[in-house]
């Protein structure tokens, strides 16, 4: 049977609808980023959708499929949120389920607002403690798209990227190690791409988010984009050189 580790947000449910829709025998694991890695690297599973900033950590992990959790533009659930702007921030708290985000930011603040920034590995539940009159907070997930709300001020890192760098972005990637069948990747990717172009009946068939209808189209068609195209691949590029 194959084993999947997938992201455990909403962004993924369109690939989770693809595969229950497919003749696929797969155990499906769903953690959030930053464990993500650790079950790859101890082979708990066959396909991880892994962070990209991971890449450089595994040089044997093959990138396969054509999907990705990607962005061109404002992603919406990858954000820097607070009561203070940029430069008046004494400090920025690291969401601990990240691992290519956190990276981004700390790319983002060095090369595009061009300032130095305390940096702070933040616990569970910072993002509701936090002094927001004196930091920015990392908020990645469903958590950034339930709380977008209660900040006067947020910085979407998929916006600011794509000023930055003229590009679209990835998240994550698919990836397996070498000697996974190449009919298996295929009928995986087979799976996804139904998912991502049944996104509405993804949506309908959801028991497991407690979800608006219309917010999660929006987010799913507006804000995430699955195809890992040449220019997304392009932006792993440059932001893997980049960090």
């Amino acid at each position: 049977m194959l084993r999947v580790a997938a992201v455990s947000y909403l962004n993924t449910l369109p690939f989770i609808f693809g595969l229950q829709q497919s003749p696929l025998q797969f155990e499906l694991q769903l953690h959030y980023p930053s464990r993500l890695l650790d079950i790859f690297k101890n082979n708990e599973c066959d396909i991880a959708l892994l962070p990209i900033a991971a890449l450089k950590l595994i040089p044997d992990a093959q990138v396969i499929t054509n999907y990705c959790i990607g962005c061109n533009g404002a992603v919406a659930s990858v954000i820097l949120a607070g009561n203070c702007n940029m430069d008046d921030a004494q400090s920025i708290l690291l969401d601990y389920q990240s691992t290519t985000s956190i990276q981004l930011t700390q790319l983002l603040i060095r090369d595009y607002f061009k300032l130095n920034k305390k940096f702070e590995p933040a616990l569970p539940g910072y993002e509701l403690q936090f002094d927001k009159n004196k930091s920015l907070a990392l908020i990645i997930g469903d958590r950034a798209l339930q709380l977008k709300n209660q900040f006067s001020l947020i910085y979407d890192l998929g916006e600011l990227w794509k000023l930055h760098t003229r590009l679209p972005f990835a998240f994550a990637v698919w990836v397996c190690k070498p000697g996974l069948d190449d009919k298996m990747i295929n009928a995986f990717n087979n799976a996804l791409a139904f998912g991502v172009y049944n996104i509405k009946a993804a949506i309908a068939s959801s028991k497991q988010y407690e979800i608006d209808e219309a917010e999660a189209t929006h987010y799913l068609t507006a804000n995430i984009n699955y195809h890992l195209d040449e220019n997304k691949r392009k932006a792993i590029s440059l932001f893997l050189k980049s960090i």
